[in-house]
């Protein structure tokens, strides 16, 4: 369980979050956060809960967002995000 919202955290989003496999609940909502979703986000596949909402991430879902079979709930709401989902 990852809680980092409502923090001033700038930049993107690193690769080596995919190396936390045992993740179930990822929020990083409401930072400062930019550039695209990294490929790795797929690893993540424990992950039930992922929220990046208020954040300037842009581009297209990476494919691999496609494996999080877990997943229950996704916010990706005020950003930027362009494609097909």
């Amino acid at each position: 369980y990852l809680d980092l919202s409502k923090n001033r955290i700038t930049g993107a989003i690193p690769a080596s979050v995919g190396d936390i496999n045992v993740l179930s609940h990822l929020d990083l909502s409401e930072n400062e956060l930019s550039g695209t979703l990294p490929d790795s986000i797929g690893n993540l596949t424990a992950l039930a809960t992922l929220l990046l909402s208020e954040n300037f991430i842009s581009g297209t879902l990476p494919d691999s967002i496609g494996n999080l079979s877990a997943l229950t709930t996704l916010d990706l709401s005020k950003n930027t995000i362009s494609g097909t989902i």
